[in-house]
């Protein structure tokens, strides 16, 4: 499921508001998420191995001292055979949505498909 997990489970909490990060950068998970809900994205579950949308990392930049202003920039993490057309129009409508929100890349480095096999990091 897509959201926000805490770490070793595969459920996302019910959360309004991450209080870690700024409101830029939640209003930029928060269209992220549902671009990639209305794109139908597979989240990857690492017990399972499916899957092939593994993480959104966020960076924010700091407010500048004459103004509220922050940057966003998100880095969409899949397994390598993500499909791309996806990924672009997810950040698309992302990019067209926000103007906060500076960039988004894209990072094939997650799930670990080739060194680990499916529920390498399950408990129980």
């Amino acid at each position: 499921q897509l959201g926000l997990h805490p770490e070793g489970s595969p459920v996302p909490l019910a959360l309004s508001k991450c209080h870690l990060h700024p409101n830029a950068a939640h209003e930029v998970f928060q269209a992220i998420l549902a671009a990639a809900r209305a794109e139908k994205c597979v989240s990857w579950d690492e017990r399972t191995g499916r899957g092939w949308l593994c993480q959104l990392v966020l960076r924010s930049s700091r407010p500048k001292a004459t103004t509220d202003d922050v940057e966003v920039l998100a880095t969409l993490v899949t397994v390598e055979e993500a499909p791309r057309d996806i990924l672009d129009r997810v950040a698309a409508v992302a990019m067209k949505t926000l103007p906060q929100l500076v960039g988004v890349t894209w990072s094939k480095e997650g799930g670990e498909t080739t060194v680990q096999s499916p529920s390498w990091r399950s408990f129980g």
